[in-house]
């Protein structure tokens, strides 16, 4: 958790000036250490390029992994990925069994992107 708050800190507007590279190698750290929500979080910026060279392969298999752990922001980042066409194929279905999992599970995106689906 500790590294995926760096992470997150080194990419915020928090700093003076962010460090999406530094960001990345924290993120990606905090991900090999088995912390499922930076594994998810890397996956989505992979499989979407925010601040990274789009890699669809790796993103959406770290991605998948952290949904398969039954991690709840990995399933609700699934789910939008899927819902949204967001690097991959929009598949309406899937999407919504993945946001209505995340939901059940508290989270309040997942709660509000399955009202508009």
């Amino acid at each position: 958790t500790a590294m995926r708050n760096l992470a997150a800190l080194l990419d915020s507007d928090k700093l003076e000036k962010s460090d999406p590279t530094t960001s990345l190698q924290w993120l990606e750290k905090a991900s090999q250490a088995g912390d499922m929500t930076a594994r998810a979080g890397l996956g989505y910026r992979l499989l979407n390029g925010q601040r990274v060279t789009v890699d669809v392969i790796r993103g959406s298999r770290l991605l998948k992994e952290a949904a398969d752990t039954g991690n709840t922001q990995g399933i609700y980042l699934l789910g939008r990925a899927y819902a949204l066409g967001e690097g991959l194929p929009k598949q309406v279905e899937e999407a919504r069994s993945l946001l209505t999992k995340a939901a059940a599970e508290g989270h309040e995106s997942a709660k509000s992107l399955l009202k508009n689906l």
